[in-house]
């Protein structure tokens, strides 16, 4: 496998993760952008998704989430208000 499709995998295996969170609808435009190297887009968005919805996620998740951040050249600001939305 090479760094794409690694980082395409992670970034579905995110989106399994959210899955009773986020509707049928957004899955399906998530993995489409994911499928069509568009993951940056995709990664933006559940982001967004998360924050915008309060969805409550676990402190590996959020590791997750900033490690694919990281390795997509994101900044911080794209993750940290994530922070508070860890299950305590």
């Amino acid at each position: 496998m090479n760094e794409y499709e690694i980082l395409e995998n992670d970034m579905l295996n995110l989106l399994q993760i959210l899955n009773d969170f986020i509707s049928k609808e957004s899955k399906d435009e998530l993995k489409e952008c994911i499928n069509h190297n568009e993951s940056g887009i995709a990664f933006e968005d559940i982001c967004s998704i998360i924050l915008l919805y309060k969805i409550p996620i676990k402190q590996d998740t959020y590791k997750k989430i900033v490690d694919l951040g990281k390795r997509m050249n994101f900044a911080e600001t794209c993750w940290i208000q994530l922070k508070d939305l860890i299950e305590r």
